[in-house]
Parts: C-alpha cells; sequence; structure tokens
C-alpha cells in the first residue's frame, strides 16, 4: 500500500499561524506607510501654503505707489505703519492685478490677514481711521498667530531721502529702523519691512517696497474732494 503524501494538521496550522503573522506585519507596515505618507503630504501642503502667502505679500509691498490722502487737513503719501498693522496702497491687487487696493496687513482672531478693498470701487481721499474694516471686504488668512511685530526700514523725512542741499550746508541722512512709519510724518514709504511673529519662530519675513521717488506722485485721492 503507497504511503500518501501531504500536510498534516499541525503543519497546517503552523503555516496558518505564519501567514497570519506575515499579514499583521504587512497590514501594520502598511498603515504605518500611509500615516507617514499623510504627514508628509500635510507638511508640503503647509510649506505651499507658506510660500504662496509670503510671495503675495512680496507682490503686494513691492507694487506699493505714493498715494496721497488728506490727513486731518494735510496732504500726505497714505502709509500707516505700526507695530501691530500696516496701511498702504498697492498698484495692484489680489483679487486683480489690473486694478490697485487699499491694502491692510493685520491680526485679527489669533490670525494674520492680508486683506484690500478694490480702488475701482472707491476713491481714497481722506486716511481711514479703522484700518481692520477693510478686512469685511476682502481678506486672506497668511498665518496663524496671536501677536506680530511690524518693523520699518526708511528715511525719517524727504528732505533725508532726497539728501539735497540748503544754501550754506548739506542736509546728510540715512535710513534706519523704526517702530513705526507714518507717511504724513516722513513724507515717504519705507524701503524694507519686518514682518516677525512672537509666538512663531519659522514667521520671520523681510520685504523689499518699490524704489518710490517722493519727487512724482503716482496717484492721488486728496485731490479729488475732501
Amino acid at each position: 500500500m503507497e504511503r500518501q503524501s501531504g500536510l498534516t494538521l499541525i503543519e497546517m496550522l503552523v503555516s496558518l499561524v505564519l501567514l497570519a503573522s506575515v499579514l499583521t506585519l504587512s497590514s501594520e507596515a502598511y498603515r504605518f506607510y500611509i500615516e507617514g505618507a499623510q504627514r508628509d503630504s500635510k507638511g508640503l501642503a503647509q510649506e505651499f501654503d507658506k510660500l504662496r502667502n509670503q510671495q503675495l505679500l512680496s507682490n503686494q509691498f513691492g507694487s506699493a505707489v505714493l498715494y496721497y490722502a488728506n490727513y486731518d487737513s494735510v496732504n500726505a503719501p497714505l502709509f500707516v505703519g505700526e507695530q501691530s498693522k500696516v496701511m498702504w496702497i498697492s498698484q495692484t491687487s489680489v483679487q486683480s492685478s489690473l486694478t490697485s487696493s487699499l491694502s491692510v496687513l493685520t491680526i485679527q482672531d489669533g490670525k494674520l490677514l492680508y486683506c484690500e478693498q478694490l480702488l475701482a470701487d472707491t476713491i481714497i481721499r481722506r486716511v481711514p481711521e479703522n484700518p481692520d474694516q477693510v478686512c469685511s471686504v476682502f481678506s486672506v488668512e497668511i498665518a496663524k498667530t496671536e501677536a506680530v511685530k511690524f518693523s520699518y526700514y526708511g528715511w525719517s523725512s524727504v528732505l533725508a531721502q532726497l539728501d539735497g542741499d540748503t544754501s550754506s550746508y548739506a542736509i546728510r541722512g540715512a535710513p534706519e529702523w523704526s517702530s513705526t512709519y507714518l507717511g504724513n510724518q516722513t513724507g515717504s514709504l519705507p524701503l524694507y519691512i519686518s514682518v516677525e511673529s512672537e509666538v512663531n519662530s519659522e514667521l520671520s519675513w523681510y520685504f523689499q517696497l518699490a524704489d518710490i521717488d517722493p519727487s512724482r506722485v503716482n496717484y492721488t485721492g486728496a485731490n479729488h474732494g475732501s
């Protein structure tokens, strides 16, 4: 009588245990792979958003223009640079590259927001008293942070910027960093703006404004009425 070959019950049970162990290890490895891929994808998306928002601000600051408006009966460049917010006129806008805008960068509800109002919709004759109201028109979230400090590098006055001469002596000046920069005091715009978060070390940006010639006026709203 011939002996039949095959697996015994014990061998089958051992094989099933080994197969179950392999499947368990494979599923865990696949799960770790998927979780890692999701983390990497989320990290890349966040980095992309950060670079995109940084480029947005670079474009808007870089297209800043001299736009004269009324400060308490005095016409001066519309630029309000404070420690917690900054307002300026940009030759372009996020909504339309062919339309100028009143631009505001400020903190609201734990978010750094870029806000704008198209100048096609209105003429800015007076400097707005509450720049944050612009955010009710259009806003883009730049970053999540509770506190941001703005600093400004520029000339203290138009005379210092022009580096002109008087009848008896030369007026020599140099740009410097300051915590505020107001167009009605300096008569011009800063050269650079620093944006630094006080709670997020990754948010530390520097932006260069357009090379502004104070002897040329690109826009004026103050002359369109009061």
